[in-house]
């Protein structure tokens, strides 16, 4: 608890339907690493 700085997705997955045309940095793989991402931390909240 305490940090207060940016998070941000890099290198996310290639979903199945997305584009691959830049490995890593698909549309529909960062929309699910954000949604992972804040999943975590509300895991983590709820654990606090």
């Amino acid at each position: 608890m305490g940090f207060r700085g940016p998070l941000r997705p890099d290198h996310v997955p290639t979903v199945a339907g997305d584009s691959n045309k830049n490995p890593g940095y698909s549309n529909m793989g960062t929309l699910f690493a954000v949604g992972y991402i804040k999943g975590l931390m509300e895991a983590v909240a709820k654990n606090a």
